[in-house]
C-alpha cells in the first residue's frame, strides 16, 4: 500500500504536498517523476520506506523524465523498517538539484532480531541494510543540510547508513561515476548509526561541517572520487582493515581532498 502516489507515466510538477501524516504504509509517498515540487511538514511513520522520489522512463511524450528541483522541508521519517527517504535515478533517468532542509530521519531499522526486510522491488536491489537518505544512480547537485539523523541500524546485526551515495554502476565516458557534485552539510548525526555517511561510486562529493556522534563514522570506499572534507577530523573517518588504519581514501592512492587541497595519505 502506498499512502500518496502518482501514476509513473504522469510526472507531476509545481505541486505542494504539505502538512500530511502517513502511517503504516508500504511506501509513505511514492513519486515517479516530478520537478519543482515542494514537500513540507510531512510525517511518514511506521512503514517500510518513508518516501521514494524516482526518475523513470516512459513519459507521455516518450521521453525520459527525472526527479528534479524538488524541495524537502521539515520532512519527518521515523520508525520505518528499511529507508527513510530514497532518491532513485536509475536506467536513463536523472535526479538533479533536489534539496533537503531541516528533515528528521530517525529509527530506520529492521526489528531487533535482525530478520530480513520486507522485499520492495526495485528498492531492495541496491541495499539490504537500513538507510536514512539514499542518493542512488544519476543524482546531481543534491543538498542535504540542517537535518537530524539517529538510530539507523539493524539491531546491531547488520550495518546501517544514515546517508548513502552510489552511482549504481553508471559512469561518464571518462569512467567517472554518474553521481556528481552533491553536498552533505551542517547535519547532526547522532547515536546508533553504523555509518553516518557511506559514499561508494560518486564524484565531487562535499562533506562539510557535520556534527558526528563520536562512535559513528564517515565511510569512503575506494570507488569514491574527488571527495572534499571541510570541518572534519581524520578520526571521523571509518577504519577498515583493507585500507590504511583510520583513513579510507577515495582512490587507489588513498588520496583525500582536505579543505580543497589534495593530500596523499601514504
Amino acid at each position: 500500500v502506498r499512502g500518496i502516489t502518482n501514476n509513473q507515466h504522469q510526472p507531476i510538477s509545481e505541486c505542494s504536498i504539505t502538512n500530511v501524516r502517513v502511517y503504516n504504509c508500504w511506501i509513505g509517498v511514492d513519486i515517479q517523476c516530478g520537478w519543482n515540487n515542494l514537500f513540507e511538514n510531512l510525517t511518514l511513520n511506521q512503514g517500510t520506506i518513508g518516501f521514494v522520489g524516482a526518475g523513470a522512463a516512459g513519459a507521455p511524450d516518450g521521453t525520459t523524465t527525472g526527479f528534479n528541483n524538488n524541495t524537502f522541508i521539515n520532512v519527518i521519517s521515523q520508525w520505518n523498517s528499511f529507508i527513510g527517504i530514497a532518491i532513485w535515478a536509475i536506467s536513463t533517468s536523472k535526479a538533479v538539484s533536489n534539496t533537503f532542509i531541516g528533515c528528521d530521519i530517525e529509527s530506520i531499522k529492521a526489528n531487533d532480531a535482525g530478520t530480513t526486510f520486507n522485499a520492495i522491488s526495485p528498492y531492495t536491489a541496491e541495499l539490504t541494510v537500513p538507510t536514512g537518505i539514499q542518493l542512488v544512480g544519476s543524482c546531481f547537485n543534491t543538498l542535504i543540510e540542517g537535518c537530524y539523523l539517529e538510530q539507523i541500524l539493524d539491531g546491531g546485526v547488520a550495518a546501517g547508513h544514515a546517508v548513502y551515495v552510489d552511482a549504481r554502476g553508471k559512469v561518464w565516458g571518462n569512467g567517472r561515476p554518474y553521481n556528481n557534485n552533491n553536498t552533505i552539510r551542517s547535519n547532526f548525526f547522532n547515536a546508533d548509526i553504523d555509518n553516518s555517511i557511506y559514499a561508494n561510486r560518486c564524484d565531487k562529493l562535499t562533506i562539510e561541517d557535520n556534527a558526528i556522534f563520536p562512535t559513528e563514522s564517515i565511510y569512503l570506499t575506494a570507488n569514491a572520487q574527488r571527495v572534499t572534507l571541510l570541518g572534519h577530523e581524520p578520526s571521523e573517518l571509518h577504519a577498515s582493515s583493507s585500507q590504511p588504519a583510520a583513513i579510507i581514501g577515495p582512490d587507489a592512492n588513498d588520496a583525500l581532498l582536505l579543505r580543497g587541497k589534495r593530500l596523499n595519505l601514504a
